[in-house]
């Protein structure tokens, strides 16, 4: 599965990456599976979720491509159906949701690639379609959206991938195009855009599948080609960049699901690859990376679509897998992992696509004395002690 596919076209516990070397205070990361396909106990589906998000008060919340829904999953409660296929409930319908975005005031923000639309959700309970197929109302169509983004002051940025466009639409309703096929205008072009995501400063990034690239727009309009198809300039190629993210300093995380690699651009224009196929470099490999999220020490997390797995990159640069297809190692797999988000404690949400799910990684303090190498016994027993005291919201 690709995004640009979408256009209507471990647990065992997963190792806070202890190898077999001297072992000092770290961590392991606990998964919960805290939805599944049958959890809203109204009998409303979960199928294919993909978009994820939290809001301030670590609620976790969730589109579902396949079912033409989102939830909201609170950290302990029941989970809730916030939107179906009926939209907004006046003839605005919701089809085939990837998108999900959650702003500063809390409200949550969808998109709907067949409907050619998106929403915001005023929970509890109202709903307004805020963009349709007719984008900005000057010609500009709006087809597929697929991924959204909200910026500090409430802007909702939403992409058109079969229009190969962007759309801003302002709190008060003003919708305009931040970008389009031209690209920078100066020959750099935007052919499939998939990804967006904004800084602190309000600029905002896009990534464009087909034409292996990413770009910066100022809060002022300046369009930027901030990552071509050369990657990092070290050999290391960009062939289809997919989503990104941003840190606290304003620099920008690109991943690349037909290369298998995340790019990090500095503000500065230094491009790093910082994971590739090799994944941790211990047998744990990274393929088809898609979503993308940091939390608040700037800490990486990416979701490896096709390895079934979930990488955490520290900010030293060290590289970690958090979670595999084992799931919670209870018989709740992870397939397909697709969406990822960090809430406030720094609990990771992922949305597995194809295992029509999604797990909670809780970070677990591991002290243990710096004694010598680490006996495959000794690890084996430390995860199994871990494993049991799997938590439930």
């Amino acid at each position: 599965m690709s995004l640009a596919a979408l256009r209507p076209h471990a647990c065992l516990i997963a190792l806070a990456v202890f190898s077999f070397a001297p072992l000092a205070s770290g961590q392991i990361y606990q998964a919960t599976e805290v939805m599944d396909e049958n959890d809203d106990i109204l009998g409303h589906l979960l199928l294919n979720p993909s978009g994820i998000g939290v809001d301030s008060n670590d609620n976790a919340f969730v589109t579902a491509y396949g079912s033409h829904n989102a939830f909201r999953i609170p950290p302990v409660g029941i989970v809730t159906e916030i939107i179906d296929s009926s939209g907004d409930g006046f003839g605005n319908s919701f089809g085939n949701p990837l998108g999900l975005a959650v702003g500063p005031n809390d409200d949550v923000f969808v998109s709907g690639t067949a409907t050619n639309n998106a929403f915001r959700i005023e929970l509890p309970g109202s709903t307004t379609e805020i963009i349709d197929v007719n984008g900005d109302l000057m010609g500009n169509l709006l087809s597929t959206p697929t991924l959204l983004a909200v910026a500090p002051n409430g802007d909702v940025l939403v992409v058109g991938q079969a229009g190969d466009n962007v759309y801003r639409i302002t709190p008060g309703g003003t919708i305009s195009v931040i970008i389009d096929s031209t690209g920078d205008g100066a020959g750099n072009l935007l052919d499939t855009p998939t990804g967006v995501c904004v800084d602190t400063a309000g600029n905002a990034f896009v990534t464009a599948f087909d034409s292996a690239n990413a770009f910066r727009i100022t809060p002022g309009g300046i369009i930027t080609e901030i990552l071509d198809a050369t990657g990092d300039g070290m050999g290391n190629t960009a062939l289809a960049t997919t989503d990104c993210a941003t840190d606290a300093a304003g620099n920008v995380y690109v991943t690349d699901q037909v290369a298998s690699r995340v790019f990090k651009i500095e503000t500065g224009g230094t491009i790093t690859m910082i994971l590739d196929t090799g994944g941790d470099g211990f047998g744990n490999i990274l393929l088809t990376p898609v979503g993308i999220d940091l939390d608040s020490s700037d800490n990486v997390y990416v979701a490896g679509y096709n390895s079934d797995n979930v990488f955490r990159i520290g900010s030293n640069g060290a590289i970690r897998e958090i979670v595999d297809a084992s799931g919670d190692g209870q018989g709740n797999f992870l397939d397909a992992p697709i969406g990822v988000a960090v809430d406030s404690n720094g609990s990771v949400y992922v949305s597995g696509w194809e295992s029509n799910n999604v797990f909670r990684l809780d970070a677990i303090p591991v002290e243990a004395p710096a004694l010598g190498p680490v006996s495959i016994a000794a690890l084996t027993l430390l995860l199994g002690l871990a494993g049991r005291r799997r938590l439930r919201s």
